[in-house]
């Protein structure tokens, strides 16, 4: 945790994100991911949020 509250702001260019990425909303064949649904958060910003879901 302390690395995280450590770790400098990230300061690209806003990227797409679609902010809302729990288990229903990926599409997955054979194990792979091959598509993202319900885009009603969609946003764009820091890439790191993401990864929130696996928080």
């Amino acid at each position: 945790m302390d690395r995280g509250r450590a770790a400098r702001p990230y300061r690209g260019a806003p990227v797409l994100l679609h902010a809302d990425l729990i288990p229903g909303n990926v599409l997955h064949r054979r194990g792979e991911v091959v598509g993202l649904i319900d885009f009603g958060a969609l946003t764009t910003g820091d890439p790191a949020y993401d990864l929130t879901c696996a928080w």
